[in-house]
């Protein structure tokens, strides 16, 4: 291929879609250009298990008004799908914009003697390793689940600094803390009907 670097479309696509939308002035105006000016900054939220309706600008059961200005001071989309309903897969489709079934990465990463080796296949590139080589610092924070050997690690992944855990289905929160409702470990709040499931104003959500 002379040497070329060949980059995924949807990579492409996705580093070009947060670039326009870190240029405007937040009211859908362009910010004035100037040559001196620095890259955007780049954050992209990955939320595990969220249903479209999870978030108040796309329906009312949960009120996530932050979320909700990231919406209206962006883009909302609303035919936009996931590559798989499975944590690891989709996540890995996410970071190389590549369909994880053309890498062989279809079962969620799990720490198990029948799988010792899954996880994103060496060689993928990620999105971090992109915007590495046009002089970014990347950082990752929270649940990666992308695989346990050191060819999996964030940080031999493209990403300068991490801080989360590798595993999947790990609580950010102590059950027991004063206010917390676990979703995940509260019997109680699991067997009342989906429309009273209401937390109180000072708990939180544990889950993932």
């Amino acid at each position: 291929m002379g040497g070329r670097v060949l980059v995924p479309v949807a990579v492409v696509l996705l580093m070009a879609v947060l670039a326009i939308a870190c240029s405007t002035d937040g009211n859908g105006g362009e910010q004035p250009a100037s040559a001196d000016a620095p890259p955007p900054n780049i954050v992209v939220i990955l939320a595990d298990d969220l249903g479209y309706a999870d978030v108040s600008i796309y329906g009312d059961r949960l009120q996530t008004p932050n979320i909700d200005r990231i919406g209206r001071e962006g883009a909302v989309f609303t035919q936009g799908y996931a590559t798989t309903p499975v944590c690891s897969p989709s996540r890995a489709a996410l970071l190389t914009g590549r369909y994880q079934q053309r890498y062989g990465f279809e079962y969620n990463a799990r720490q198990a003697p029948e799988v010792p080796d899954v996880g994103l296949v060496a060689g993928e590139l990620t999105i971090a390793d992109h915007l590495k080589a046009a002089g970014y610092a990347t950082g990752i924070v929270g649940k990666w689940h992308l695989g346990f050997k050191d060819e999996h690690y964030p940080t031999n992944r493209g990403f300068d600094e991490f801080y989360g855990h590798l595993s999947g289905a790990t609580r950010f929160i102590n059950r027991g803390t004063q206010g917390a409702v676990s979703m995940s470990a509260d019997e109680e709040f699991r067997r009342q009907p989906p429309e009273r499931r209401r937390r109180p104003a000072s708990s939180s959500m544990a889950t993932t």
